[in-house]
């Protein structure tokens, strides 16, 4: 099958799909996912096509890579038998030629409304997930609320034998306004129970300034200002 996978994604473009093995950038959790699924739909025999701007394009994985303007013209003049759009519904705004559309889904809220009409499937991490939208987006059909696929965390990367453990360390490896505000309300709780207790904080920080900056600019508000 000829597979087209378009990204919403814009604030991790620095990277290339080959560091998720090298370990050397960091990849947002979504961009992962994506990745993992699109690679493994290539070792499954199909053509899959990725919208998506990274550092240098190319194939990888067997996954061709190709910069995110080329979407619309390909989408709208190729025929392809799935389109699968990485948490950007607004893809569905543009006349494609898939015979099955999918919206798959990493955040917790986005915006669906007539979109609906055109998606054929849902795909989530979790079932948890899907009821989440389901509840919150009524909008959604029911009966496409069937398809769940992991995040695409490769477990091998967690079974590495001669690496010390650091006792009572803890480490906060998301985006800032993913509950860090949380976590630092609480923290001298956790310190009067653990007193050797630390906390790293390891995110790509001057990315995450620059896209609220951007957001700010024009006049939007986001989670930091809630």
């Amino acid at each position: 099958m000829k597979i087209f996978v378009v990204s919403g994604y814009r604030y991790w473009g620095n990277f290339l799909p080959t560091d998720l093995e090298k370990g050397e950038n960091q990849i947002g959790g979504g961009e992962t996912a994506m990745i993992q699924v699109s690679k493994n739909l290539a070792r499954l025999g199909n053509e899959v096509t990725v919208f998506h701007d990274i550092a240098r394009y190319g194939k990888y994985d067997g996954v061709d890579y190709l910069p995110q303007n080329l979407f619309v013209p390909m989408a709208c003049q190729m025929e392809h038998d799935v389109l699968i759009s990485w948490d950007y519904p607004h893809a569905f705004r543009f006349a494609d030629r898939a015979a099955v559309r999918v919206l798959a889904f990493q955040i917790n809220d986005t915006f669906i409304g007539p979109f609906d009409y055109t998606i054929d499937l849902y795909m989530h991490p979790s079932k948890w997930h899907g009821q989440r939208y389901k509840d919150l987006y009524p909008e959604i059909t029911a009966k496409k609320q069937r398809f769940r696929v992991t995040n695409g965390i490769d477990g091998h990367r967690y079974v590495q034998d001669g690496i010390e453990r650091v006792p009572h360390r803890m480490i906060y490896s998301s985006s800032p306004d993913r509950g860090l505000h949380h976590l630092l309300r609480v923290w001298p709780k956790i310190l009067e129970g653990v007193p050797d207790a630390t906390l790293e904080v390891l995110y790509e920080i001057d990315n995450w300034r620059a896209m609220i900056a951007e957001v700010h600019a024009i006049g939007d508000p986001t989670e930091s200002d809630v």
